[in-house]
Protein backbone atom coordinates (compact mmCIF):
# COMPACT_ATOMS: atom_id res chain seq x y z
CA UNK A 1 0.00 0.00 0.00
CA UNK A 2 2.90 2.29 0.92
CA UNK A 3 4.50 2.20 -2.54
CA UNK A 4 1.29 2.39 -4.27
CA UNK A 5 1.13 5.81 -2.54
CA UNK A 6 4.31 6.57 -3.53
CA UNK A 7 3.79 6.26 -7.28
CA UNK A 8 0.60 6.68 -8.17
CA UNK A 9 1.16 10.64 -8.34
CA UNK A 10 3.88 10.20 -11.13
CA UNK A 11 2.04 7.63 -12.52
CA UNK A 12 -1.23 10.10 -13.26
CA UNK A 13 1.11 12.63 -14.33
CA UNK A 14 3.33 10.30 -16.91
CA UNK A 15 -0.31 8.48 -19.09
CA UNK A 16 -1.52 12.54 -19.01
CA UNK A 17 1.54 13.36 -20.77
CA UNK A 18 1.86 10.62 -22.77
CA UNK A 19 -1.72 11.22 -23.86
CA UNK A 20 -1.16 14.75 -25.08
CA UNK A 21 1.82 14.06 -26.58
CA UNK A 22 -0.24 11.32 -29.24
CA UNK A 23 -2.80 13.53 -29.15
CA UNK A 24 -1.37 17.02 -30.79
CA UNK A 25 1.97 15.62 -31.95
CA UNK A 26 2.24 17.31 -34.63
CA UNK A 27 1.48 20.76 -32.79
CA UNK A 28 5.46 20.33 -31.31
CA UNK A 29 7.45 19.91 -33.86
CA UNK A 30 8.65 23.48 -33.27
CA UNK A 31 9.60 22.49 -29.92
CA UNK A 32 11.26 19.32 -31.87
CA UNK A 33 13.26 21.61 -34.25
CA UNK A 34 14.53 24.02 -31.31
CA UNK A 35 16.06 20.68 -29.79
CA UNK A 36 17.57 19.53 -32.46
CA UNK A 37 19.27 23.13 -32.80
CA UNK A 38 20.57 22.50 -29.46
CA UNK A 39 22.19 19.78 -30.55
CA UNK A 40 24.14 21.80 -33.14
CA UNK A 41 25.06 23.94 -31.11
CA UNK A 42 26.64 22.04 -28.01
CA UNK A 43 28.42 19.57 -30.53
CA UNK A 44 28.51 21.56 -34.05
CA UNK A 45 29.86 19.53 -36.34
CA UNK A 46 33.05 19.54 -38.76
CA UNK A 47 32.47 19.59 -42.35
CA UNK A 48 34.96 19.76 -45.42
CA UNK A 49 34.24 22.71 -47.10
CA UNK A 50 36.96 21.61 -50.02
CA UNK A 51 35.35 21.26 -52.66
CA UNK A 52 33.27 24.15 -52.84
CA UNK A 53 33.81 28.09 -53.43
CA UNK A 54 31.80 31.33 -53.05
CA UNK A 55 32.78 34.14 -55.68
CA UNK A 56 31.37 37.17 -54.34
CA UNK A 57 30.43 40.27 -56.43
CA UNK A 58 31.22 42.02 -53.01
CA UNK A 59 31.79 46.32 -52.07
CA UNK A 60 35.46 45.88 -53.40
CA UNK A 61 33.77 44.63 -56.53
CA UNK A 62 30.76 47.15 -56.64
CA UNK A 63 33.64 50.03 -55.71
CA UNK A 64 36.32 48.77 -58.55
CA UNK A 65 33.79 47.90 -61.12
CA UNK A 66 30.57 50.05 -60.82
CA UNK A 67 27.51 49.60 -58.51
CA UNK A 68 24.91 46.56 -59.04
CA UNK A 69 23.50 45.35 -61.49
CA UNK A 70 26.15 44.75 -63.71
CA UNK A 71 26.11 44.34 -67.53
CA UNK A 72 25.64 40.70 -68.43
CA UNK A 73 29.12 41.12 -69.89
CA UNK A 74 30.95 41.97 -67.03
CA UNK A 75 29.03 39.14 -65.12
CA UNK A 76 30.22 36.98 -68.02
CA UNK A 77 33.65 37.90 -67.66
CA UNK A 78 33.85 36.73 -64.23
CA UNK A 79 31.99 33.45 -65.12
CA UNK A 80 34.74 32.79 -67.87
CA UNK A 81 37.27 33.70 -65.25
CA UNK A 82 36.03 31.15 -62.73
CA UNK A 83 35.73 28.51 -66.03
CA UNK A 84 39.40 29.27 -66.46
CA UNK A 85 40.47 28.76 -62.83
CA UNK A 86 38.94 24.88 -63.52
CA UNK A 87 35.58 24.92 -61.58
CA UNK A 88 33.68 21.84 -61.75
CA UNK A 89 30.66 23.51 -61.88
CA UNK A 90 29.41 27.37 -61.57
CA UNK A 91 26.35 28.25 -60.33
CA UNK A 92 25.12 31.54 -60.73
CA UNK A 93 22.69 32.69 -57.56
CA UNK A 94 21.70 35.35 -59.49
CA UNK A 95 18.38 35.45 -61.63
CA UNK A 96 17.84 36.74 -65.42
CA UNK A 97 14.51 36.85 -66.09
CA UNK A 98 15.25 40.12 -68.36
CA UNK A 99 17.27 41.53 -71.30
CA UNK A 100 19.64 43.83 -70.43
CA UNK A 101 18.78 46.99 -70.27
CA UNK A 102 22.08 49.31 -70.70
CA UNK A 103 22.66 51.08 -73.93
CA UNK A 104 24.74 47.68 -75.40
CA UNK A 105 22.03 45.76 -74.12
CA UNK A 106 22.02 42.82 -77.16
CA UNK A 107 25.65 42.69 -77.59
CA UNK A 108 26.28 42.35 -73.51
CA UNK A 109 23.10 39.35 -73.39
CA UNK A 110 25.48 37.75 -76.51
CA UNK A 111 28.65 38.16 -74.60
CA UNK A 112 27.19 36.29 -71.37
CA UNK A 113 25.40 33.57 -73.70
CA UNK A 114 28.98 33.05 -74.78
CA UNK A 115 30.35 32.73 -71.55
CA UNK A 116 27.55 30.57 -70.29
CA UNK A 117 27.93 27.79 -73.37
CA UNK A 118 31.76 27.78 -72.58
CA UNK A 119 31.68 26.56 -69.02
CA UNK A 120 30.04 23.93 -66.58
CA UNK A 121 27.35 26.76 -65.83
CA UNK A 122 23.57 26.19 -63.37
CA UNK A 123 21.41 29.33 -63.91
CA UNK A 124 19.03 30.15 -61.16
CA UNK A 125 15.14 29.83 -61.48
CA UNK A 126 12.20 29.93 -58.78
CA UNK A 127 8.78 28.91 -58.77
CA UNK A 128 5.77 30.91 -57.21
CA UNK A 129 2.03 30.69 -56.72
CA UNK A 130 1.51 33.93 -58.73
CA UNK A 131 4.18 33.31 -61.14
CA UNK A 132 3.47 33.08 -64.86
CA UNK A 133 3.25 29.87 -66.84
CA UNK A 134 7.51 29.03 -67.35
CA UNK A 135 8.17 28.46 -71.07
CA UNK A 136 11.47 26.43 -71.33
CA UNK A 137 12.69 23.31 -71.45
CA UNK A 138 14.39 20.99 -68.38
CA UNK A 139 17.93 20.41 -68.20
CA UNK A 140 17.95 17.46 -66.12
CA UNK A 141 15.77 14.37 -67.16
CA UNK A 142 14.25 12.53 -64.05
CA UNK A 143 13.51 9.02 -63.85
CA UNK A 144 11.81 7.33 -61.02
CA UNK A 145 12.37 3.66 -59.57
CA UNK A 146 9.13 3.10 -57.32
CA UNK A 147 5.47 3.35 -57.52
CA UNK A 148 5.51 5.94 -54.60
CA UNK A 149 4.46 9.61 -54.74
CA UNK A 150 7.43 11.67 -54.65
CA UNK A 151 7.81 14.23 -51.89
CA UNK A 152 8.08 17.22 -53.94
CA UNK A 153 7.21 21.39 -53.63
CA UNK A 154 4.30 21.22 -55.86
CA UNK A 155 1.20 23.24 -56.96
CA UNK A 156 3.17 26.30 -58.52
CA UNK A 157 1.69 27.46 -62.11
CA UNK A 158 4.27 29.22 -63.13
CA UNK A 159 7.29 31.29 -62.00
CA UNK A 160 10.37 33.30 -62.78
CA UNK A 161 13.54 31.67 -65.10
CA UNK A 162 15.90 33.30 -67.27
CA UNK A 163 15.95 34.37 -70.98
CA UNK A 164 15.73 31.84 -73.54
CA UNK A 165 18.85 32.59 -74.36
CA UNK A 166 20.58 31.73 -71.88
CA UNK A 167 18.72 28.59 -70.55
CA UNK A 168 19.74 27.13 -73.46
CA UNK A 169 23.14 28.43 -73.15
CA UNK A 170 23.56 27.35 -69.74
CA UNK A 171 24.27 23.10 -68.67
CA UNK A 172 21.94 23.35 -65.68
CA UNK A 173 18.94 24.79 -64.25
CA UNK A 174 17.97 24.64 -60.60
CA UNK A 175 15.16 25.80 -58.59
CA UNK A 176 17.06 28.29 -55.64
CA UNK A 177 13.90 28.99 -53.37
CA UNK A 178 13.75 28.05 -49.87
CA UNK A 179 11.48 28.11 -46.62
CA UNK A 180 12.31 29.70 -43.89
CA UNK A 181 10.48 27.59 -40.12
CA UNK A 182 8.13 29.38 -38.58
CA UNK A 183 10.86 31.09 -36.06
CA UNK A 184 11.99 32.76 -39.32
CA UNK A 185 15.37 29.94 -39.27
CA UNK A 186 16.83 28.06 -41.99
CA UNK A 187 17.25 24.34 -41.17
CA UNK A 188 16.39 22.47 -44.84
CA UNK A 189 16.17 22.91 -47.70
CA UNK A 190 13.50 21.37 -50.83
CA UNK A 191 15.11 18.93 -52.87
CA UNK A 192 12.48 18.42 -55.87
CA UNK A 193 10.17 21.00 -57.04
CA UNK A 194 7.44 20.49 -60.20
CA UNK A 195 4.98 23.38 -61.93
CA UNK A 196 1.96 22.50 -63.32
CA UNK A 197 2.46 23.42 -66.69
CA UNK A 198 -1.50 22.23 -67.18
CA UNK A 199 -3.76 21.21 -64.88
CA UNK A 200 -2.73 17.17 -63.81
CA UNK A 201 0.15 17.37 -65.29
CA UNK A 202 3.85 17.88 -63.18
CA UNK A 203 6.92 18.63 -64.12
CA UNK A 204 9.58 17.99 -62.44
CA UNK A 205 12.88 20.72 -61.20
CA UNK A 206 15.76 19.40 -59.31
CA UNK A 207 17.11 22.07 -56.37
CA UNK A 208 19.66 24.66 -57.52
CA UNK A 209 22.23 22.22 -54.82
CA UNK A 210 21.01 18.73 -56.86
CA UNK A 211 21.63 20.72 -60.33
CA UNK A 212 25.42 21.97 -59.37
CA UNK A 213 26.38 18.18 -58.25
CA UNK A 214 24.83 17.34 -62.16
CA UNK A 215 26.83 19.45 -63.99
CA UNK A 216 30.00 18.92 -61.85
CA UNK A 217 29.91 14.78 -62.54
CA UNK A 218 28.66 15.39 -66.24
CA UNK A 219 25.30 13.60 -65.63
CA UNK A 220 22.33 13.84 -67.75
CA UNK A 221 19.48 12.90 -65.45
CA UNK A 222 18.73 12.12 -61.68
CA UNK A 223 16.95 9.49 -60.63
CA UNK A 224 14.81 9.13 -57.80
CA UNK A 225 14.20 5.95 -55.74
CA UNK A 226 10.59 6.55 -54.31
CA UNK A 227 8.68 3.86 -52.30
CA UNK A 228 7.35 6.03 -49.26
CA UNK A 229 10.07 4.81 -47.14
CA UNK A 230 12.79 5.94 -45.04
CA UNK A 231 15.23 4.93 -47.45
CA UNK A 232 14.07 7.06 -50.37
CA UNK A 233 17.07 8.91 -52.03
CA UNK A 234 18.36 10.72 -55.20
CA UNK A 235 21.14 9.25 -57.08
CA UNK A 236 22.98 12.17 -58.78
CA UNK A 237 26.09 10.85 -60.17
CA UNK A 238 27.99 8.67 -57.99
CA UNK A 239 25.92 10.67 -55.00
CA UNK A 240 23.35 9.54 -52.98
CA UNK A 241 21.11 11.56 -51.28
CA UNK A 242 18.41 10.67 -48.49
CA UNK A 243 14.94 11.79 -49.60
CA UNK A 244 12.84 11.08 -46.61
CA UNK A 245 10.78 13.86 -46.09
CA UNK A 246 11.88 15.83 -49.61
CA UNK A 247 14.15 17.87 -48.08
CA UNK A 248 17.90 18.48 -47.41
CA UNK A 249 18.19 19.08 -43.46
CA UNK A 250 21.58 21.38 -43.19
CA UNK A 251 24.48 21.18 -40.85
CA UNK A 252 25.18 24.24 -39.29
CA UNK A 253 28.94 24.12 -39.47
CA UNK A 254 30.66 26.48 -37.67
CA UNK A 255 33.58 26.94 -40.54
CA UNK A 256 32.70 29.07 -43.97
CA UNK A 257 33.13 27.88 -47.54
CA UNK A 258 36.27 29.67 -49.65
CA UNK A 259 35.59 33.16 -50.27
CA UNK A 260 36.97 34.83 -53.22
CA UNK A 261 36.15 38.64 -54.53
CA UNK A 262 34.73 38.97 -57.82
CA UNK A 263 37.52 42.13 -57.94
CA UNK A 264 40.46 40.09 -57.71
CA UNK A 265 39.40 37.46 -60.04
CA UNK A 266 38.82 40.00 -62.82
CA UNK A 267 42.09 42.30 -61.74
CA UNK A 268 44.07 38.63 -61.42
CA UNK A 269 42.81 35.95 -63.84
CA UNK A 270 42.12 32.74 -62.56
CA UNK A 271 42.71 31.50 -59.50
CA UNK A 272 44.22 28.33 -58.44
CA UNK A 273 41.94 28.03 -55.14
CA UNK A 274 38.75 28.00 -57.50
CA UNK A 275 40.15 24.39 -59.33
CA UNK A 276 37.83 21.12 -59.38
CA UNK A 277 35.48 22.79 -56.71
CA UNK A 278 32.29 23.63 -57.29
CA UNK A 279 31.63 27.32 -57.45
CA UNK A 280 28.33 29.61 -56.16
CA UNK A 281 28.33 33.15 -57.93
CA UNK A 282 26.28 35.57 -55.74
CA UNK A 283 26.02 39.14 -54.50
CA UNK A 284 27.61 39.83 -51.33
CA UNK A 285 27.12 43.43 -50.95
CA UNK A 286 25.22 45.96 -48.75
CA UNK A 287 21.95 46.15 -49.61
CA UNK A 288 21.82 44.05 -51.87
CA UNK A 289 23.07 40.37 -50.35
CA UNK A 290 20.49 37.66 -49.12
CA UNK A 291 21.29 36.35 -45.31
CA UNK A 292 19.63 34.04 -43.82
CA UNK A 293 19.01 32.87 -40.00
CA UNK A 294 20.49 29.19 -39.49
CA UNK A 295 19.91 26.30 -36.82
CA UNK A 296 22.76 27.53 -34.47
CA UNK A 297 21.36 31.67 -34.59
CA UNK A 298 23.91 32.37 -37.47
CA UNK A 299 23.55 34.58 -39.95
CA UNK A 300 24.46 33.37 -43.62
CA UNK A 301 24.72 34.26 -46.88
CA UNK A 302 22.33 32.54 -49.12
CA UNK A 303 25.14 31.15 -51.32
CA UNK A 304 27.09 29.32 -48.50
CA UNK A 305 24.07 27.42 -47.39
CA UNK A 306 24.48 26.57 -51.45
CA UNK A 307 27.69 25.46 -51.11
CA UNK A 308 27.06 23.85 -47.89
CA UNK A 309 24.42 21.36 -48.90
CA UNK A 310 27.11 20.37 -52.11
CA UNK A 311 29.61 19.86 -49.27
CA UNK A 312 27.19 17.37 -47.55
CA UNK A 313 26.07 15.61 -50.33
CA UNK A 314 29.30 15.22 -51.64
CA UNK A 315 30.75 14.08 -48.37
CA UNK A 316 27.42 12.01 -47.72
CA UNK A 317 27.08 13.96 -44.61
CA UNK A 318 23.69 14.38 -43.67
CA UNK A 319 21.11 14.92 -40.32
CA UNK A 320 18.16 12.31 -40.50
CA UNK A 321 15.11 12.03 -38.58
CA UNK A 322 15.07 8.75 -36.67
CA UNK A 323 12.66 6.27 -38.33
CA UNK A 324 9.11 6.38 -36.67
CA UNK A 325 9.84 9.62 -34.82
CA UNK A 326 6.64 9.75 -32.41
CA UNK A 327 6.39 5.94 -31.62
CA UNK A 328 10.88 6.55 -30.82
CA UNK A 329 10.21 9.20 -28.17
CA UNK A 330 7.55 7.71 -26.60
CA UNK A 331 8.93 4.26 -25.86
CA UNK A 332 11.75 6.15 -24.62
CA UNK A 333 9.92 8.13 -21.84
CA UNK A 334 7.88 5.23 -21.02
CA UNK A 335 11.06 2.79 -20.75
CA UNK A 336 12.63 5.71 -18.58
CA UNK A 337 9.35 6.08 -16.51
CA UNK A 338 8.98 2.94 -15.58
CA UNK A 339 12.84 3.29 -14.25
CA UNK A 340 12.37 6.18 -12.38
CA UNK A 341 8.92 4.96 -10.50
CA UNK A 342 10.85 1.79 -9.90
CA UNK A 343 13.31 4.01 -8.00
CA UNK A 344 10.47 6.01 -6.21
CA UNK A 345 9.31 2.24 -4.58
CA UNK A 346 12.85 1.47 -3.93
CA UNK A 347 14.05 4.49 -2.33
CA UNK A 348 11.00 6.25 -1.00
CA UNK A 349 12.35 6.11 2.60
CA UNK A 350 14.65 8.81 1.45
CA UNK A 351 12.80 10.81 -0.15
CA UNK A 352 16.12 13.55 -1.10
CA UNK A 353 17.90 10.38 -2.95
CA UNK A 354 14.70 9.45 -4.70
CA UNK A 355 14.44 12.69 -6.47
CA UNK A 356 17.98 12.82 -6.98
CA UNK A 357 18.27 9.37 -8.94
CA UNK A 358 14.67 10.72 -10.77
CA UNK A 359 17.07 14.21 -11.59
CA UNK A 360 19.43 11.62 -13.12
CA UNK A 361 16.86 9.73 -15.61
CA UNK A 362 15.59 13.15 -16.40
CA UNK A 363 18.68 13.97 -18.52
CA UNK A 364 19.19 10.37 -20.32
CA UNK A 365 16.79 11.36 -23.13
CA UNK A 366 19.10 14.04 -23.96
CA UNK A 367 22.01 11.84 -22.90
CA UNK A 368 20.53 9.36 -26.10
CA UNK A 369 19.92 12.42 -28.56
CA UNK A 370 23.46 14.03 -28.11
CA UNK A 371 24.80 10.30 -29.15
CA UNK A 372 22.71 9.62 -31.83
CA UNK A 373 23.29 13.03 -33.55
CA UNK A 374 27.17 13.29 -33.32
CA UNK A 375 27.64 8.94 -33.95
CA UNK A 376 25.40 8.66 -36.63
CA UNK A 377 23.65 11.66 -37.87
CA UNK A 378 19.77 10.89 -36.44
CA UNK A 379 17.79 13.29 -34.81
CA UNK A 380 15.72 12.01 -31.83
CA UNK A 381 13.94 14.38 -29.79
CA UNK A 382 15.11 14.84 -26.37
CA UNK A 383 12.83 17.53 -25.48
CA UNK A 384 9.42 15.33 -24.97
CA UNK A 385 10.79 12.88 -23.10
CA UNK A 386 12.48 15.11 -20.83
CA UNK A 387 9.45 17.15 -20.43
CA UNK A 388 7.21 14.65 -19.36
CA UNK A 389 9.95 12.67 -17.06
CA UNK A 390 10.68 16.03 -15.38
CA UNK A 391 6.95 16.31 -14.95
CA UNK A 392 6.98 13.06 -13.40
CA UNK A 393 9.63 13.53 -11.15
CA UNK A 394 8.55 16.46 -9.46
CA UNK A 395 5.21 15.12 -8.81
CA UNK A 396 7.04 11.95 -7.64
CA UNK A 397 9.16 13.45 -5.30
CA UNK A 398 6.15 16.15 -4.01
CA UNK A 399 4.13 13.03 -3.55
CA UNK A 400 7.31 11.28 -1.28
CA UNK A 401 7.94 14.68 0.45
CA UNK A 402 3.98 14.57 1.11
CA UNK A 403 3.73 11.65 2.74
CA UNK A 404 7.22 11.79 4.55
CA UNK A 405 5.56 15.17 6.33
CA UNK A 406 2.44 12.98 6.98
CA UNK A 407 3.96 10.20 8.87
CA UNK A 408 6.63 12.46 10.71
CA UNK A 409 3.54 14.49 12.04
CA UNK A 410 1.95 11.63 12.98
CA UNK A 411 4.94 9.91 14.50
CA UNK A 412 5.18 13.24 16.24
CA UNK A 413 2.20 13.32 17.96
CA UNK A 414 1.96 9.81 18.63
CA UNK A 415 5.77 9.80 20.55
CA UNK A 416 7.46 12.94 21.28
CA UNK A 417 5.53 13.03 25.11
CA UNK A 418 7.28 9.46 25.87
CA UNK A 419 10.66 9.53 23.68
CA UNK A 420 13.68 11.90 23.02
CA UNK A 421 13.65 13.83 19.38
CA UNK A 422 15.85 11.55 18.29
CA UNK A 423 14.49 8.86 18.46
CA UNK A 424 11.32 9.74 17.11
CA UNK A 425 13.42 11.22 14.56
CA UNK A 426 14.47 7.91 13.65
CA UNK A 427 11.07 6.58 13.89
CA UNK A 428 10.31 8.77 11.09
CA UNK A 429 12.88 8.10 8.87
CA UNK A 430 12.30 4.11 9.42
CA UNK A 431 8.50 4.72 8.52
CA UNK A 432 8.00 3.13 12.31
CA UNK A 433 10.31 -0.28 11.24
CA UNK A 434 12.53 1.14 14.14
CA UNK A 435 10.15 0.13 16.73
CA UNK A 436 9.60 -3.07 15.65
CA UNK A 437 13.44 -3.81 15.03
CA UNK A 438 15.49 -6.05 17.86
CA UNK A 439 18.94 -4.49 18.87
CA UNK A 440 21.60 -5.78 21.38
CA UNK A 441 22.90 -2.19 23.44
CA UNK A 442 24.54 -1.83 26.72
CA UNK A 443 21.77 0.51 28.57
CA UNK A 444 21.18 2.65 31.70
CA UNK A 445 18.05 2.58 33.75
CA UNK A 446 17.63 5.54 35.65
CA UNK A 447 14.47 5.19 38.54
CA UNK A 448 13.22 7.98 40.37
CA UNK A 449 11.07 8.57 42.81
CA UNK A 450 9.44 11.39 44.67
CA UNK A 451 10.28 11.93 48.51
CA UNK A 452 7.52 11.90 50.69
CA UNK A 453 5.05 11.11 48.13
CA UNK A 454 2.38 9.02 49.69
CA UNK A 455 2.55 11.82 52.53
CA UNK A 456 1.84 14.31 49.79
CA UNK A 457 -0.82 12.53 48.15
CA UNK A 458 -2.92 12.46 51.74
CA UNK A 459 -1.86 16.45 52.17
CA UNK A 460 -2.66 17.91 48.59
CA UNK A 461 -5.49 17.61 46.99
CA UNK A 462 -5.80 15.45 43.39
CA UNK A 463 -5.80 18.41 41.16
CA UNK A 464 -2.30 19.67 42.82
CA UNK A 465 -0.79 16.40 42.68
CA UNK A 466 -1.50 16.02 38.82
CA UNK A 467 0.71 19.61 38.79
CA UNK A 468 3.38 18.50 40.99
CA UNK A 469 3.38 15.30 38.82
CA UNK A 470 3.25 16.92 35.59
CA UNK A 471 6.00 19.60 36.85
CA UNK A 472 8.56 17.17 37.95
CA UNK A 473 7.75 15.07 34.45
CA UNK A 474 8.70 17.86 32.56
CA UNK A 475 11.86 18.61 34.48
CA UNK A 476 12.63 15.29 34.26
CA UNK A 477 12.14 14.55 30.47
CA UNK A 478 13.98 17.70 29.83
CA UNK A 479 16.94 16.45 31.36
CA UNK A 480 16.89 13.02 29.67
CA UNK A 481 16.21 14.03 26.46
CA UNK A 482 19.01 16.24 26.49
CA UNK A 483 21.17 13.34 27.15
CA UNK A 484 19.55 11.38 24.72
CA UNK A 485 17.82 9.24 26.83
CA UNK A 486 14.07 8.44 26.15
Amino acid sequence: MNAIRRIWVPIAVAVCFAAIQLAFSSSFDGVRERSFDIYQRLMPRDLPLDQVAVVAIDDESLAKHGRWPWTRAQVGEVVEQISRSGAAAIGLDLLFPEMDASDNGPASDAAFADALSRSPSVLAMTLTKDGAPLELEQQAGFSFIGDGSPPVERGYPGGLAPIAAFTQAASGLGVIRSFADDDGRMRAIPLLWADEPAPGTLRYWPAFSIEMLRVAQAETSVTARIFNAQDDALKVGAVIVPLADGRLRLVDVPATPLNISAASLLADGPQKALENRIVVLAVDAAGVDRYHLTARGNLRLGADLHAIAVSQMLNSFYLIRIKDPVEMEMGLFAALALLMLAGFVMLGRNPLMATGFAALICFVPLAFGLWFYADRGVLLDASQPTLGLLLAGLSGGYALYREAERKRVSLQRQFSQFLSPEVVRQLAESEGVAALEVEDRVITIMLLDIRSFTAMGEEYGAQKMVDVVNHFFAIASDEIFKRGGT
